[in-house]
């Protein structure tokens, strides 16, 4: 296949992200509108290249690149994600020079891109630098704002320490099989246990280190302790970025290599996963019993929905994976879309604690309404997305005989729902403590939020055509 093709989404990524400042240039303060909607349009032409190679397989540049299921997949939701952010932007005030932001959104989502796509490990490495430096930039973005630059700081010193422990594991693992491409480590591995039979204790060391280091990456629980802060101390619109494209990001890299090439040690880091799976969910649901910010509830529960779609790294099994993979793509929705209104609640009516949600439902009835929504599925309440997602993974867990999974899963779902329930209340229960005018809700914005409303639903009804999609990109790396 023609390599200009295959990469063709990310080539429309680095094309727009180069002539957005420039366009910004040539934009009057007036017009800032249109700067949106040319990002948008980009998003959408690279969206579409994306869904019309879903079904492709080809190793670009002696396979530098790999063009799969699996990196489809990952693909439309980094940039589904980014279509939210894009969409976001139009309700926030909190952006000034939207040209820059706009363009660092294009190459976080391209490193995103490659990160999916890679088949190699210094091309993955060099990919999720691109993403995170894109990424630390967009969280301190609100220069004049304390809370965004100490959340920058935060977010910078530990994706440099997790980038460090990261390039070790991966070096020690160079050293033992001779090779960064993924499909020859996986050769070298496997053939080294089918030889020997022996605990190798410096490829132990790099699998650990990779486990730590991506641990960060994912908010795995105990690397999650700069998640609260940074959350909160971001731009909403980022916040939305971090918890979801960046998270999947991270999984993306995560199940590419453990899934992928290091299956013939699956005994030494199944345990872990499952270890971390458990203290995770926990955690997370836990912590955000605690909270009075919605936007750093939502914080503490990405933790806890990282913690679930743990559960297919210790199972390991093509249902654990696809579990995994759509519950990734439905949080994308769910909590997309809770972060986008949290966005414009904080931005329009200066709502930040579940007491400034009184009786929200009078000042913007539909942004409220998709809330309900979008906090249910995330509590996994039927007939929506999230219910579907952690119902499979679940199953997976007992079928795996690893049904303890499922139990703390179940039970932290139960969890949940309570304090996602404060919002709702405050909204739906109460009324306003004061007049308040009433503001409109932008077009684009309501567009977005009520297409991820559907969506979560379609997910659950139409089920069998997502799963096949699932199987087919765990089945891509399996």
């Amino acid at each position: 296949m023609n390599p200009v093709i295959a990469v063709s989404p990310e080539i429309i990524m680095m094309v727009w992200g180069l002539l957005t400042p420039l366009l910004d240039a040539f934009t009057k303060e007036k017009d800032r509108k249109r700067l949106t909607y040319w990002a948008f349009t980009g998003l959408v032409a690279s969206l579409i290249a994306s869904i019309a190679l879903i079904n492709v397989e080809a190793n670009i540049w002696g396979g530098i690149i790999l063009i799969d299921p699996f990196s489809q997949f990952f693909k439309i939701i980094f940039l589904i994600v980014a279509l939210l952010v894009v969409g976001t932007a139009v309700s926030t005030k909190e952006i000034e020079d939207t040209g820059v932001y706009f363009s660092l959104v294009f190459y976080a989502t391209l490193g995103m891109m490659l990160v999916a796509s890679s088949g190699e490990l210094i091309t993955l490495f060099v990919s999720l630098e691109l993403a995170t430096l894109s990424i630390f930039a967009l969280v301190g973005f609100i220069k004049k704002d304390p809370a965004s630059s100490e959340a920058a700081l935060k977010y910078f010193i530990i994706g440099a320490f997790s980038s460090a422990v990261i390039l070790f594991g991966m070096s020690l693992i160079y050293g033992v099989t001779g090779s960064t491409y993924l499909s020859v480590i996986s050769e070298s591995i496997s053939a080294l246990v089918a030889g020997h039979g022996t605990f190798n204790p410096i490829l132990a060391l790099g699998v650990l280190l990779l486990i730590a280091g991506f641990g960060f990456e994912i908010a795995a629980v105990p690397f999650h302790l700069w998640v609260p802060d940074t959350y909160q101390g971001a731009p909403t619109s980022i916040t939305l970025f971090l918890a979801t494209g960046a998270e999947a990001m991270g999984f993306a890299a995560v199940f590419r290599i453990f899934g992928g090439s290091l299956g013939a040690l699956s005994e030494l880091w199944m345990l872990a996963f499952a270890l971390l799976a458990i203290l995770t969910m926990t955690w997370g649901n836990v912590a955000a019993l605690a909270q009075s910010n919605v936007k750093r509830m939502l914080a503490y529960s990405s933790i806890g929905h990282a913690g679930y779609i743990l559960i297919a790294l210790a199972v390991v099994t093509p249902l654990g994976f696809a579990g995994g993979f759509l519950h990734i793509l439905a949080y994308v929705f769910m909590a997309g879309g809770a972060f986008a209104v949290v966005s414009f609640f904080a931005n329009t009516y200066n709502a930040h604690t579940y007491e400034d949600y009184r009786g929200l439902r009078d000042l913007a009835p539909t942004t409220s309404l998709a809330m309900v929504f979008f906090l249910l599925s995330l509590a996994g309440v039927p007939p929506l997305a999230g219910f579907l997602s952690k119902f499979i993974l679940f199953a997976a867990a007992i079928d795996a005989k690893m049904a303890i999974l499922a139990i703390f899963g179940v039970i932290n779902s139960a969890v949940s729902l309570y304090y996602y329930s404060h919002v709702l209340k405050n909204m739906y229960f109460r009324d306003l403590p004061k007049k308040v005018e009433r503001k409109p809700e932008p077009r684009l914005f309501l567009f977005l939020i009520v297409a991820s409303v559907v969506l979560t639903f379609v997910i659950f009804l139409d089920s069998g055509r997502f799963i096949d999609l699932t199987m087919d990109a765990a089945k891509a790396i399996l």
